[in-house]
């Protein structure tokens, strides 16, 4: 009798072993263990559009027949390159877009008016990291600069005036610098859990669902997401062949049943963008920078202004940040940065009062954020934060405009946001922040009796914005 029920117990303990064994429990898989497999990507993208007014209209009082009209085409080209390997993380991003604006308006008792308006600009960006082991020596740098070229004609019944307005501007830095530890993405893990907690709960067997088998079909994923194939359409389909078929191979399907592939078409098309992180990292940058800035105009012959302005300086930068998935549908996340920025600046004008100017500065800024983030589906996600900003400037030669006050702003703020995706139909989204303001010195000035005055401005601000999609046919 007592041998029977040592049998029965043993018999219902490993009953009990085995059914605890298929129900994975996806909170506890590690987001920390998972890395990215090896990750070289490049994408361009090339869009447009077209604007174009025109109207045309009489009125009888002043026996006046005025036409107007405005062409505005924009063409835009942006390129990316990614890299993510264990030795080194490259991004790379150049981007170009031309602000092209026509128009022209005639009044047969008014002003005959046109203008041509063009303000091409080029953006690029590029930061490496190369790795030994988790330090990094870091190099990067950045480019910007618009064009501005504008042309205003203006005819009445005696006279014409020719409007000329030219202005460059480029802002250039380049950085070096070191530090230690590293951020991975691990968004397609999280699409992974997502995709096999659907498929449990249609009856999939979760026993072969170890973290190895998981991690390789969140590695699958990206390497699949980063394949490109020119016809969209067909690179869809071959996504989904490649992962169903590795979900086939682990027996994660149920087979003859339709309702299972929508759990794969669901979670991978139909999803929020969402990205996730783990890790933290130390960054120490040292950045030259270069800004520069020319505007002329003038009408006729005759010069409104000629300005021009040079900025040389350099910033030292110290980040730390850490993202922390905590499970598949919390994490949360804190960054701090100190930024010292030390730049001369030369100003020369030669408007109606002739000036040159000479000033040098530093600015000093302490930035600090912490946040959590709840992802209860791949479709929702809830997002908030507190950010605590603190800049300070101080001027060390001063301007034509005499001396000043150290400027000490200090603004502490609260972000929401809120994002749902019930279906491609129906969408709704939700945002909202406040801050605080508190300056000293924001507006600071010498009035008659060369007395320097001081100004200290404080208050909140509040922002709110939602919306919602739904699409009825």
């Amino acid at each position: 009798m007592k041998a029977s029920f040592l049998l029965l117990y043993m018999i219902l303990f490993f009953i009990g072993i085995t059914k605890s064994s298929a129900q994975i429990n996806f909170d506890h898989i590690s987001f920390e263990d998972f890395k990215l497999p090896d990750i070289d990507r490049q994408a361009l993208d090339i869009s447009g559009s077209f604007n174009g007014n025109y109207s045309d209209s009489h009125q009888n009082f002043l026996d006046d027949h005025e036409q107007q009209s405005l062409i505005s085409p924009d063409l835009r080209f942006s390129y990316s390159w990614f890299i993510n390997r264990k030795d080194l993380q490259f991004t790379w991003n150049a981007s170009t877009f031309q602000n092209l604006e026509l128009s022209r308006s005639n009044s047969t008792i008014f002003t005959r008016e046109s203008s041509r308006k063009y303000e091409p600009i080029l953006q690029f960006s590029a930061v490496k990291r190369k790795y030994r082991s988790q330090a990094f020596f870091e190099t990067g740098g950045s480019t910007f600069i618009s064009l501005l070229s504008q042309r205003d004609l203006q005819f009445t019944t005696n006279n014409s005036d020719k409007l000329k307005d030219n202005r460059i501007i480029a802002n250039i830095s380049a950085s070096v610098g070191f530090g230690k530890g590293r951020i991975e993405p691990v968004s397609d893990l999280a699409m992974a859990l997502f995709v096999l907690s659907d498929a449990t709960d249609l009856g999939v067997d979760a026993t072969s669902m170890t973290q190895e088998n998981i991690f390789a079909f969140a590695s699958l994923m990206a390497e699949v997401r980063n394949k490109r194939i020119f016809d969209d359409r067909r690179n869809r389909i071959q996504q989904l062949r490649d992962l169903y078929s590795f979900m086939l191979d682990k027996n994660w399907v149920v087979q003859n049943d339709p309702g299972f592939f929508t759990v794969l078409t669901d979670n991978w098309i139909e999803n929020l963008f969402f990205s996730r992180f783990t890790g933290k990292r130390w960054r120490f940058i040292l950045s030259p920078q270069l800004a520069y800035q020319k505007e002329a105009a003038k009408t006729g012959s005759f010069p409104l202004f000629n300005s021009r302005s040079t900025d040389i300086g350099s910033e030292l930068l110290v980040e730390f940040r850490k993202e922390t998935p905590v499970n598949l549908h919390k994490g949360r996340w804190r960054f701090h940065e100190l930024h010292l920025d030390v730049t001369s600046r030369h100003e020369l004008a030669n408007n109606f009062e002739p000036f040159i100017d000479v000033s040098s500065f530093l600015e000093i800024a302490f930035k600090n954020g912490w946040g959590k983030n709840w992802f209860p589906t791949n479709r929702s996600s809830i997002l908030a934060d507190i950010t605590m900003d603190y800049f300070l400037r101080h001027v060390f030669t001063q301007d034509r405009f005499g001396p000043s006050i150290d400027l000490h702003r200090l603004t502490p703020a609260l972000n929401g946001q809120f994002n749902y995706l019930l279906s491609w139909k129906t969408r709704l989204n939700m945002s909202a922040s406040l801050d605080y303001n508190l300056s000293n010195g924001e507006n600071s000035f010498t009035n008659g009796n060369g007395q320097l005055i001081n100004s200290t401005i404080n208050g909140f601000n509040a922002k709110i914005f939602a919306s919602i999609l739904v699409s009825l046919f």
